[in-house]
């Protein structure tokens, strides 16, 4: 984990100290602006070399890359979402922390998205050799609400006004995921997807939807509201 140049050291030798090489080394590519789709060869990435310093400098190991790497410059389509709340009466709540019985479903759509080549992986060198280890790529999500978060716990967010149509009251709008947790607004979460290798393949982020009493009391009127997902690709 430690970026080049690195020293270690100084160390004391005997004349009949052997030296060898336990050293492993990675390279990763680091996003710095807006990427492009592209070759990067081998060859034009930089060389490195594990050295020996003392009377006289030894270099024990040069590495060099061959081959190449196609960027891919494109991410997954991901269309707005309309979801239909229903009508519902005032009546179905009942208190504060009450809500409507029917969860709503909110299918955040990845279309055709790349393949998910891509891994990110490091090595550990200890007395017993290299020991590789490997993370696939990853989607995280972002949802933040166009309005405020009334009950942050509760992935609750407040309604909005659309400036003509009178607006309920004493109701805002809980966020789930598939699993029942409420969404925690502003934060990144793992999506949990399983990508593949398949150029072309779709995946659903599934939420789920419904309203929630925030106030004592509740006046009925128009109950929309609206968030903005963001996708953070790993």
């Amino acid at each position: 984990g430690n970026a080049f140049p690195y020293t270690i050291g100084p160390y004391t030798w005997t004349n009949t100290t052997i030296l060898g090489i336990g050293a492993a080394f990675d390279i990763s590519l680091i996003k710095t602006g807006p990427v492009g789709a592209g070759t990067i060869r081998g060859s034009d990435l930089p060389t490195f070399e594990y050295v020996q310093f003392g009377d006289n400098t030894l270099r024990m190991e040069l590495g060099s890359f061959s081959g190449a790497i196609n960027i891919v410059s494109r991410t997954c389509t991901t269309p707005d979402v309309t979801v239909n709340m229903g009508t519902h009466y005032t009546k179905e709540l009942t208190g504060i922390g009450s809500s409507t019985d029917k969860w709503i479903d909110v299918p955040i759509s990845l279309n055709n998205c790349p393949a998910f080549f891509g891994a990110f992986r490091g090595a550990i060198t200890d007395n017993n050799g290299v020991a590789e280890r490997s993370t696939p790529n990853q989607i995280s999500y972002r949802v933040d609400p166009v309005t405020s978060v009334v009950n942050p716990a509760q992935g609750v967010m407040a309604l909005q006004p659309d400036g003509v149509n009178p607006t309920a009251q004493g109701i805002g709008i809980q966020l789930v995921d598939a699993g029942d947790n409420p969404v925690s607004y502003g934060n990144m979460r793992a999506s949990g997807l399983a990508l593949n290798q398949v150029d072309g393949s779709s995946y659903t982020i599934s939420l789920k939807a419904r309203y929630y009493q925030t106030e004592a009391t509740t006046a009925a009127g128009q109950a929309n509201g609206a968030a903005t997902v963001t996708l953070i690709y790993n």
